[in-house]
């Protein structure tokens, strides 16, 4: 059964972005904690889609703004998966895309997002994580990451 107030609201187009870089035979995720705000909980780069940019461009976006990192290579869409966002309730579409690193990267660094929207002058606590990860994902972030192997061998 559909929910009419839910359903008269508009979709709200979204990316997340799965930053992998192999090490070995396995690969890691690039994750992110908020400085000072524990209660977010570990997350990959993701926000909405601008209306000016396709959803590959906002994955590349979004992992810039929230990560620093300039040096990424797409990889694939893995898939969208519609939910409602767990505060608002409003209806979001998100896209979820696999990028590579092209860079050698510290195992962590602290980023100071420079953005437009909410996120501005936050830290964001960036680190590598072995897949597969033994920390939960927020807001389901981590739904499609059995795919990983699947989709990159």
């Amino acid at each position: 059964m559909s929910d009419p107030v839910h359903s008269a609201l508009p979709m709200r187009p979204r990316v997340a972005a799965y930053v992998i870089r192999r090490v070995g035979e396995g690969m890691e995720l690039l994750v992110f904690d908020h400085e000072g705000m524990p209660q977010a909980g570990t997350q990959v780069p993701a926000g909405g889609i601008r209306s000016t940019e396709s959803r590959r461009e906002a994955a590349l976006r979004e992992v810039k703004e929230e990560t620093g990192l300039k040096n990424v290579r797409v990889v694939t869409e893995v898939g969208i998966i519609e939910s409602l966002h767990p505060v608002s309730g409003q209806p979001r579409r998100t896209s979820y895309w696999v990028l590579e690193a092209a860079e050698a990267l510290p195992s962590r660094w602290p980023h100071v997002v420079a953005s437009d929207d909410g996120d501005d002058a936050m830290v964001f606590l960036c680190r590598w994580e072995l897949l597969p990860l033994e920390v939960a994902l927020a807001d389901d972030q981590g739904s499609l990451l059995a795919q990983l192997p699947l989709l990159l061998g």
